[in-house]
């Protein structure tokens, strides 16, 4: 049994649970849970399954895993470098500019890691990796709007 599928199984039954609660307060539907579920099982299922590395689709498959590693070490400079690449290899790769843009954002790069996130909407508008980069972004806004609600109120 390779090495990632027993994290990946274990990830898998954590997000189960996390959906079943989301789905139970009622702040996701079911359509939405088992949308995310079925696309971790794919995931589940591609640490068993060789990806074909011989296409540029393939690398950057490759390369965000590699990324995805050393962010999780919280390598962040690293993990650019290797989402840049798998972007660099396939343009069209949303997640790889979804994480591109968590990677800018730990390493305080704002503005790069908002237009990141963008253009992973602009690149596949109804994946999941548009739907990460949404949140990120709503989380962003949020933290402004926070913060100028915060500096006004230490004004007046």
């Amino acid at each position: 049994m390779p090495k990632g599928f027993i994290a990946s199984a274990k990830s898998y039954v954590k997000n189960v649970w996390g959906h079943t609660k989301l789905v139970a307060t009622r702040e996701e539907t079911i359509s939405a849970a088992f949308e995310d579920l079925a696309r971790d099982a794919k995931k589940l299922k591609a640490t068993v399954v060789d990806i074909d590395v011989e296409g540029a689709h393939g690398k950057a498959v490759q390369l965000v895993k590699a990324g995805q590693r050393k962010y999780n070490a919280q390598d962040y400079v690293t993990a650019e470098k290797r989402f840049r690449s798998a972007a660099f290899e396939d343009p069209h790769y949303a997640l790889a500019v979804t994480y591109l843009g968590h990677s800018l954002y730990k390493l305080g790069r704002m503005q790069e890691a908002v237009h990141a996130w963008q253009r992973a909407i602009e690149i596949d508008p109804n994946s999941y990796a548009a739907k990460r980069a949404r949140r990120k972004l709503q989380h962003v806004q949020a933290s402004e709007a926070k913060l100028i609600s915060e500096l006004e109120d230490r004004l007046e």
